[in-house]
């Protein structure tokens, strides 16, 4: 527990700097320029899942108990996948770009910078926490999300003219060169490694030993990314981008309450949930699950409960009616999160023991039931449908998790028996 514990402090102190960027650029910058920023922010969580083809579920599962070279190979080559990808992705964002089909709100190529960099730095981060180095991950995630939002809201604080979202994402992009630049530092040795032609133990087979299983996963992690980020891109579609801007402003601060329990529950799990399939089959996975689960809701409850009064303190502090008239989706959005992180916490339980289709399957509904709500429940009750969809989503999904879980649990239980 005290590595959850030093996880979610390292969790909430980035977030901290987050709930304060919120607050300075609801008080000091406009409605669109929050909207913008969602929506940069959100591509920069898409692109992860667009450029990671799946290849990061497999990395997770793989890199647990193996030695520290043959993890230096499987990352490296993990990496060579990702750049190769992702500089795909940026291909077609700068065709588009200077082809005029997209308008940036910043420079293209500071755009590419700062998403590549955020692409490798997720990579390393899935990698990092199925080694358990969960402090370490937390440590450079701090450093590109969170670090530089002070230095940011002080130079905008003393120089007005530093109030737009183009030097906004500079200052993002010296957090994401300081993290990186920690990270080569801290290990310097593996990377010369990962460098090197015969550095690390080689593990040039990984990409082909996932085979066919990669597409469903691939589809999965499109559907988990995109139920976290689409919504504010449909409520920009539908209604405007200041509308996306007020409902990001309250789901960044309930969600940063919800990572915070992500990072001391789901994220430590992960790799012991594994171990205790590994270790125990159903049974060790049955007892892991249920001693966790508890400390779950209780981490979940005090953390969203939490997010309520300083939702309404930071709508007051804005100084925008706006905002403030919409403080009604804030409990729908603490109930939709409430369901949502035990629904993840379930979705480790198919994860684990390897039901790689039942994991899939349940990321893709989670997608479709988000973006569906949203087109139907947004053009009839505006942003308030967009909290009433994520938490019609987030329950439904609970329950059909719970329910498949224990049918998996008691069927492969009666086969023990009667065997």
């Amino acid at each position: 527990m005290s590595v959850g514990l030093i996880n979610a402090a390292l969790r909430m102190t980035g977030l901290g700097s987050r709930f304060l960027l919120a607050i300075f650029m609801a008080r000091y910058m406009t409605l669109a320029d929050i909207g913008t920023f969602a929506l940069m922010a959100g591509a920069a969580g898409l692109l992860p899942s667009v450029a990671g083809l799946g290849l990061n579920f497999f990395l997770a599962r793989r890199l647990v108990g193996i030695g520290h070279a043959e993890a230096v190979g499987l990352a490296r080559e993990r990496l060579r996948v990702s750049i190769l990808a992702g500089a795909c992705c940026m291909s077609i964002l700068l065709a588009l770009s200077n082809s005029g089909h997209l308008s940036l709100p910043i420079s293209p190529w500071l755009a590419v910078a700062i998403l590549m960099l955020e692409l490798l730095g997720f990579d390393l981060q899935v990698a990092l926490l199925a080694r358990s180095r969960s402090t370490f991950a937390n440590v450079l995630l701090f450093l590109r999300n969170g670090a530089w939002v002070l230095p940011f809201m002080v130079a905008a604080f003393v120089q007005p003219m530093c109030r737009s979202i183009e030097v906004l994402a500079w200052f993002w992009l010296c957090g994401l060169a300081l993290s990186h630049g920690l990270l080569a530092l801290h290990y310097r040795r593996d990377l010369m490694a990962m460098l090197k032609t015969g550095g690390g133990v080689a593990q040039d087979g990984f990409v082909a030993s996932v085979g066919a299983g990669t597409a469903k996963i691939y589809l999965s992690d499109l559907g988990l990314a995109g139920s976290v980020y689409l919504d504010r891109f449909i409520i920009s579609a539908i209604e405007d981008v200041r509308s996306a801007g007020i409902y990001f402003f309250y789901a960044s601060i309930i969600n940063s309450a919800y990572i915070i329990c992500l990072a001391a529950t789901v994220q430590v799990y992960q790799p012991q949930l594994r171990a205790a399939w590994l270790s125990g089959g159903v049974t060790g996975l049955r007892i892991a699950l249920r001693t966790r689960f508890r400390t779950t809701v209780i981490v979940g409850l005090v953390s969203l409960l939490a997010a309520a009064p300083a939702a309404w303190i930071a709508a007051r502090i804005s100084g925008k009616p706006e905002i403030l008239d919409a403080i009604e989706i804030v409990p729908l959005l603490l109930a939709a999160y409430a369901f949502k992180l035990l629904s993840d916490f379930m979705n480790l339980a198919f994860a684990a023991s390897e039901r790689d289709g039942q994991y899939a399957v349940f990321n893709i509904a989670g997608l479709i039931l988000g973006v569906a709500g949203c087109l139907v429940a947004i053009p009839l009750l505006g942003i308030i449908g967009a909290a009433v969809a994520a938490l019609a989503s987030a329950l439904i999904l609970f329950g059909l998790r719970y329910i498949a879980w224990k049918r998996m649990e008691v069927r492969v239980l009666a086969i023990g028996r009667s065997s």
